[in-house]
């Protein structure tokens, strides 16, 4: 099964379309950061900190539009607290909890990826939002 996804290119095309997320949301999204090396990362993977926001609530949000994504990293999935790797990366604990993971792959297509740069947005400036509210958390 590798060898078929390789020989038809699947790695580069899922490359290609996280290259374009990743542009799309740090052009979109006021203080998105990556989380990360630019270059010397896997490019069908996205993990970006969305500065002011819950992770977990971003991602409920996100799901509940029918985008899946994860918080932390891929090491930490289902752990509790602030991803430890992102926090060896140097992320400030608040830092790591509001970073969220997007994963593509051979099931992904460009309307995936454009779905996701016209919801994800809206999505961290209503939660930023809430955050700014008296009494917010």
């Amino acid at each position: 099964r590798a060898r078929s996804l390789l020989a038809r290119g699947e790695p580069e095309r899922c490359g290609a379309l996280g290259d374009r997320l990743l542009e799309g949301l740090l052009a979109r999204v006021r203080d998105a950061r990556l989380n990360g090396h630019r270059s010397r990362r896997l490019r069908s993977t996205v993990n970006l900190c969305f500065s002011g926001v819950d992770g977990e609530a971003v991602l409920h949000e996100l799901d509940a539009r029918g985008i899946t994504v994860s918080t932390g990293s891929a090491c930490s999935a289902g752990q509790q607290g602030p991803s430890h790797v992102l926090v060896a990366m140097g992320l400030r604990p608040e830092d790591a909890h509001a970073s969220v993971r997007f994963s593509l792959g051979e099931d992904n297509v460009d309307d995936d990826v454009e779905r996701a740069l016209q919801v994800t947005p809206a999505v961290v400036e209503q939660w930023r939002a809430l955050a700014r509210q008296p009494g917010a958390a």
